[in-house]
């Protein structure tokens, strides 16, 4: 079973019933992946019968030797940061593509998914004009580390930190998705979730038009 049987949305946070009971499906995902890789419909099925929120972990330690890799051959540290606006919503997606397929309640994923995606798109229009995504381009902050640690430690910092700790934190900022994702059988959606969700569109196109004025 991929989701946990739950009675109350208290226990939606509950980590020893919503998440402990599947770290265990953590190892078994490269393999069952490779098994199934020639069948789409295995695919799904490896997807849908896989906890999403330990399907999402997964996801962020192998975006890490990606990080890794192309952060040393290319030295330049900001791969990470090209994608800081994009990968919480690739989680908060997930998490709603993953409910669709199991036939749940999905208003409220729904409103999350469009929030986040019109939220991103703020976030990497602005990274891109202020020339984020260039050839070459880098957070000068590496830059000014680099002068004062060694080659041998900025590289473990780079494992431990730049490549891993901020593929993991993209992932954990997503973590309420998944509590929201486990409510929606239990708590159904209310006239104040549309309210609040258009007030946050609009607290979104208020500061894309803020930042039109500061570019202006």
């Amino acid at each position: 079973m991929a989701l946990p049987l739950l009675k109350s949305a208290v226990t939606c946070a509950d980590f020893s019933r919503t998440v402990q009971p599947y770290l265990s499906q953590l190892n078994d995902i490269p393999q069952r992946i490779y098994q199934s890789a020639t069948s789409l419909q295995a695919l799904q099925e490896v997807y849908v019968n896989t906890n999403p929120l330990i399907t999402a972990f997964a996801f962020s330690l192998f975006l890490v030797p990606i990080f890794l890799v192309i952060s040393e051959i290319n030295r330049n540290y900001s791969q990470v940061d090209r994608v800081w606006s994009l990968l919480p919503t690739v989680y908060n997606v997930h998490y709603v593509a993953y409910a669709h397929a199991k036939g749940m309640q999905t208003q409220r994923l729904d409103s999350l998914a469009i929030i986040s995606c019109v939220w991103s798109a703020r976030l990497t229009f602005n990274y891109w004009r202020k020339g984020g995504y260039q050839i070459g381009s880098e957070d000068y902050r590496w830059e000014v580390l680099r002068k004062y640690i060694k080659p041998p430690l900025f590289f473990i910092f780079n494992v431990v930190f730049i490549s891993l700790a901020q593929s993991i934190l993209l992932f954990s900022v997503t973590m309420p998705s998944y509590i929201l994702l486990l409510a929606s059988p239990l708590v159904k959606a209310q006239t104040a979730d549309i309210l609040f969700t258009q007030a946050l569109l609009g607290f979104i196109f208020l500061a894309f038009a803020a930042d039109q004025q500061q570019w202006g």
